[in-house]
C-alpha cells in the first residue's frame, strides 16, 4: 500500500514530541513493507529517498502560511504519487489537509495527540468541523478521546494508539553510575513547572540536580538564579551528552507539568521506559501511564513541603526508587509496544475499502 504522511516541522524531530510521533509512525509503516512518503516543512529543501522512506521538504517555518505557499507542490506531489491513504499528524495541519483534500479526494487518517485546550475558539471549531468528517482518527490516550467525544465526534470512529517511543528506550543497558539526585528536561516555562524546578533546587540544596533546556521561555529570572546555585548543573540544547544516559544517570526524573498540549507528555514516557521513578503533577491524562505509588509519583505541586518530603523519602530509600523505576518500565513495555503501529497499519486497509 502506498501512504503518505503530512506533518509539520521535520526538521525538529529530535527535539519535540509531535513530528517525533509521526516520524516513528511512518518508519514503523515502511518496515512493514508500505511505500511511504513524507511531507513536512524543514531547514531546507529536500527531495530524496532516505531508509526507505520517500522525503518531499519544503524550507520554512512550522506555521499554517509555510504550507499555504507550498500549497500548489503539496497538491502536484499528491497528484504524482497517488497515495492510497494520507495520513495526517496535527491540529492545524489535518484542517489543511482537509481542505486540499476535497480536490484530490484520498482517503483521509488523523492522527491526534494534542489536548482541544491546545487551540482557540475558531480552530477549534474548524478543527472539530473536519474531524466529523473523517472516518478514522487516532489519539494517543483515552484522555483525548474523551475530549473528543464530548465534543461531539462519534467514539466509533476514534481508536487508541500510543505512539512515539523510539526503541532506544526499550533496550538500553542499565548505567550503574549515578550522579544527579533530580533530573529536569524541557523548556524554562511556567507550563512545564520550571518554577517549581527553580523552587526545589533552592530548598533543598543538600541534592544535586541537573537541568537540560531545550529553549529559554518565560522563567528568564529563575534560569538566571539557577546558574549561580552550586547543587545546580544547567545544560543547553543540543547537549554533550546523549539525554538517554543523563537520564541513566539521575535518581528521579522531576517533571511537575502544570499544561501540555501532548497528552500523555512523551518525556514522561521516555523516563519510564528507562526504569526510571518519574515525579510529575496530576494534569489530565498523565494518569493513564503513572499510577502513585506503583510506578511513578502523582503530586500536586502547589503543596511543596509535602513534594519535598517525599523526594527526601525517595533519595533515602533507594529500593523504593528501583521498586518504582521496575514496575515503570514494565509498564511501558506492555502499553507503548509494536502492536500499537500493527494496529493502524491493520486499519488502513479498512479505511481504504
Amino acid at each position: 500500500m502506498k501512504i503518505c504522511f503530512l506533518f509539520s516541522n521535520f526538521h525538529l524531530t529530535n527535539l519535540t514530541a509531535e513530528p517525533k510521533m509521526a516520524l516513528k509512525l511512518a518508519q514503523e509503516v515502511s518496515k512493514n513493507g508500505h511505500e511511504v512518503h513524507i511531507i513536512s516543512n524543514n531547514s531546507e529543501n529536500v527531495s530524496e529517498k532516505k531508509e526507505n522512506v520517500h522525503l518531499f521538504l519544503f524550507n520554512g517555518l512550522g506555521d499554517l502560511k509555510t504550507y499555504l505557499i507550498n500549497t500548489l507542490k503539496i497538491i502536484q506531489y499528491l497528484a504524482k504519487v497517488k497515495p492510497e491513504i494520507l495520513h495526517v499528524h496535527g491540529g492545524i495541519i489535518i484542517i489543511y489537509a482537509w481542505c486540499i483534500n476535497l480536490f484530490l479526494k484520498v482517503p483521509l487518517v488523523f492522527t491526534f495527540c494534542e489536548s482541544l485546550d491546545s487551540f482557540g475558539e475558531l480552530q477549534k471549531k474548524l478543527l472539530l468541523f473536519c474531524l466529523s468528517r473523517i472516518n478514522l482518527i487516532f489519539v494517543t490516550s483515552s484522555y483525548l478521546k474523551n475530549q473528543l467525544v464530548l465534543s461531539g465526534i462519534s467514539k466509533k470512529g476514534i481508536m487508541v494508539a500510543r505512539l512515539g517511543l523510539e526503541d532506544k528506550f526499550l533496550k538500553i543497558k542499565r548505567i550503574q553510575k549515578i550522579n544527579t539526585d533530580i533530573f529536569f528536561f524541557g523548556d524554562s516555562s511556567r507550563e512545564r513547572g520550571f518554577d517549581i524546578v527553580y523552587s526545589l533546587a533552592r530548598e533543598m540544596q543538600n541534592l544535586v540536580f541537573t537541568i537540560l533546556v531545550r529553549w529559554e521561555k518565560d522563567c528568564a529570572h529563575e534560569l538566571n538564579e539557577l546558574r549561580k546555585m552550586p547543587n545546580v548543573a544547567v545544560h543547553y540544547s543540543p547537549y554533550k551528552e546523549p539525554l538517554i544516559n543523563m537520564i541513566c544517570k539521575s535518581k528521579i526524573i522531576l517533571l511537575p507539568f502544570q499544561w501540555m498540549g501532548v497528552r500523555p507528555p512523551l518525556s514522561i514516557i521516555e523516563a519510564m521506559a528507562l526504569g526510571k521513578c518519574v515525579f510529575t503533577s496530576t494534569m489530565a491524562g498523565n494518569d493513564e501511564i503513572v499510577e502513585n505509588n506503583r510506578n511513578g509519583i502523582l503530586s500536586d505541586f502547589k503543596k511543596l513541603d509535602e513534594v519535598k518530603n517525599k523526594i527526601q523519602y525517595l533519595i533515602s530509600h533507594p529500593d523504593e526508587l528501583e521498586r518504582l523505576g521496575i514496575s515503570a518500565k514494565k509498564t511501558i513495555q506492555t502499553m507503548y509496544s509494536s502492536r500499537e503501529y500493527i494496529k493502524i497499519i491493520d486499519h488502513y486497509a479498512l479505511t481504504k475499502s
